[in-house]
């Protein structure tokens, strides 16, 4: 008898959705259920723009047959949506500190 185990992620990303729903869709992609331990899915996630309230939610669903592969899954996933997350976080901050960096001066020789 093989058991089957699932974990259900529920991601509340908001503005910064659409960046970790393509990093976790590009990941499930290429990593295919056929030979893996552990199947990693996209369950429901709105890209960004006019939706409703909630709509910068992702729901991921993993299945495994075996529970060490199961958190293997679920750590690796965490680690990419953080990830995803927080370079999106980076990457907008960085024109805003460059936008009020003192302007270069001209050397003069």
């Amino acid at each position: 008898m093989t058991s089957r185990y699932s974990a259900r992620i529920g991601v509340a990303a908001g503005e910064r959705a659409s960046a970790v729903l393509a990093a976790v869709e590009a990941d499930a992609r290429f990593h295919p259920d056929s030979g893996q331990e552990a199947a990693v899915r996209v369950l429901a996630g709105r890209r960004a723009g006019a939706q409703p309230a909630g709509a910068g939610d992702i729901r991921i669903g993993i299945d495994a047959d075996q529970l060490p592969h199961l958190r293997a899954g679920v750590g690796s996933t965490l680690r990419l949506v953080q990830a995803a997350y927080e370079s999106i976080g980076a990457a907008a901050a960085a024109p805003a500190a460059a936008a009020t960096a003192a302007p270069a001066g001209k050397g003069g020789a």
